[in-house]
């Protein structure tokens, strides 16, 4: 190996360092805990270097958040694979409760931040690019909906509708663990049942 690819993987592991320093303290402590210096703290670096990598903490907060809409993409995104579009669009909300039920964390940092960390984050629009793993996720979505209904009129609203009663369930059982009751992975098939139903009941009209 040479010298300049030792240093180009040196920068990689450290970046990794940084971001996984950073996910840490935000799991642990919440987003008002990520600073430069804790995470410069944490892996034992000037808060000076950080820089080197990243602008600000809220750049590193971004970069936190498009892991997550990347993990939550190769987490769903399989679904697409079931031909039969309305078991598709079944698996697809439960596939997305079981995601954020499996690092709460993580979701709330991507997509239940306040709105100080919203607004600096979103200032300068999307943090995605049009080819984003959480666009590509939702345009699956919206493509499902559309071929039950066997039309595209409507889908992408129906699809905003899935994905905010979803987005809507866990951040209750996230935000307060002791409600609602029932589990969510039970919750999430009704759910997705109910909604079903009032797509299958539109394509009709």
């Amino acid at each position: 190996m040479g010298v300049s690819e030792r240093r180009q993987r040196e920068k990689e592991n450290l970046r990794r360092r940084i971001l996984d320093a950073a996910r840490e303290i935000v799991v642990a402590e919440g987003m008002e805990a990520l600073t430069i210096r804790r995470v410069a703290d944490a892996v034992e670096y000037a808060p000076g270097t950080l820089y080197l990598y990243f602008e600000n903490r809220d750049a590193i907060a971004r970069d936190l958040c498009l892991e997550v809409f990347q993990a939550m993409h190769d987490a769903i995104a399989p679904v697409a694979k079931i031909k039969d579009p309305q078991k598709r669009f079944r698996l697809f909300i439960c596939k997305y409760a079981d995601f954020a039920m499996s690092d709460p964390g993580m979701y709330r940092l991507a997509l239940m931040s306040n709105k100080k960390f919203s607004d600096a984050l979103l200032r300068e629009g999307s943090i995605e690019g049009e080819d984003g793993a959480g666009r590509r996720l939702f345009a699956l979505l919206v493509k499902t909906i559309a071929e039950i209904r066997q039309s595209d009129a409507g889908a992408f609203v129906l699809a905003e509708m899935a994905w905010v009663a979803v987005h809507g369930l866990v951040s209750m059982k996230i935000a307060c663990q002791a409600y609602p009751v029932t589990p969510v992975n039970t919750l999430a098939d009704k759910l997705a049942k109910t909604l079903l139903s009032g797509i299958l009941e539109g394509k009709e009209k």
